[in-house]
């Protein structure tokens, strides 16, 4: 008896050993009215082991009994799929309804989806915006908008703002630039937009400009929507920013040859009635 207890014991260990062996389960991935997801991503939960779905969402993967399928698609919420004794599973994935479609401002506080523009609209968010912070939006503007022109300016060269040109000029002379419409008003100075207050900016370019806004618009515009207080939200906002500049290439002084009359050079020594501040350039 105790010995057909023991082979007993040991052919449920060595059926434990084998059952809990890799092997390879088939699925389906599908979304909530039953139609595939095609090429959803399938990953097994704390590994870097995973296959892509075919497009009818088929799929085989190699496995064993415990581990976690965590299955996600574009434009689905993720799912998790627990591996038990079976080897075909079909896992249902929800729509993410957190995706949003993007609302476009243009003039007159006019908001249409970015699907029903029929011109060349560009969106700039304010998280784009200030990826790397600027002194205005023109500059914040650069490398963030196809067929824009940004011609910067020196921060020493004070009252001089950077120039913004947008692709689709009106002639063949030098025009101006694009106007700016701020929350509905067009501005003339585009420094006295702080780039933190902007929600985000619409770049209307050529004809689409010209039909919004009339004859200003026909260089361009650039609608800037800002920041506003939401219903039961509270924030406290800090910026700051700091530059540091380094000395490139310094010029050459020559110390052998004075300039003129006298050909050496004359060691200054204070004396009484010379002003008070030459005093530090005695022996000098």
């Amino acid at each position: 008896m105790t010995r057909i207890l023991s082979l007993f014991v040991m052919f449920m260990l060595f059926g434990v050993l084998a059952f809990s062996q890799n092997r390879v389960v088939t699925g389906k991935v599908i979304d909530a009215d039953g139609n595939p997801v095609p090429f959803a991503t399938l990953k097994i939960k704390g590994t870097n082991n995973g296959v892509s779905a075919d497009a009818n969402g088929s799929y085989s993967l190699r496995t064993k009994t415990g581990d976690v399928i965590v299955v996600s698609g574009a434009g689905y919420q993720l799912a998790e799929q627990s591996v038990g004794t079976g080897s075909a599973f079909t896992t249902s994935l929800q729509r993410n309804s957190e995706l949003k479609e993007i609302v476009v401002t243009s003039a007159f506080q006019t908001k249409r989806t970015l699907r029903s523009q029929t011109s060349n609209v560009q969106l700039v968010s304010s998280e784009q915006l200030n990826t790397v912070r600027a002194a205005d939006i023109n500059n914040a503007l650069a490398g963030k908008v196809a067929g824009a022109q940004v011609r910067s300016q020196s921060a020493v060269a004070l009252g001089r703002p950077s120039v913004v040109r947008l692709r689709g000029e009106n002639g063949l002379g030098v025009s101006g630039g694009p106007i700016y419409v701020v929350d509905g008003t067009i501005i003339t100075n585009s420094q006295d937009v702080n780039p933190d207050d902007v929600e985000n900016i619409t770049v209307l370019q050529g004809p689409s400009s010209a039909a919004l806004f009339g004859p200003d618009g026909a260089n361009g515009a650039i609608v800037v929507t800002t920041k506003r207080a939401k219903k039961n939200s509270t924030a406290v906002e800090i910026n700051t920013g700091v530059t540091f500049d380094k000395v490139y290439i310094l010029p050459q002084h020559q110390n052998s040859y004075s300039g003129g009359t006298n050909s050496d050079f004359i060691q200054y020594k204070y004396k009484a009635g010379d002003p008070e501040g030459w005093k530090n350039l005695d022996g000098k």
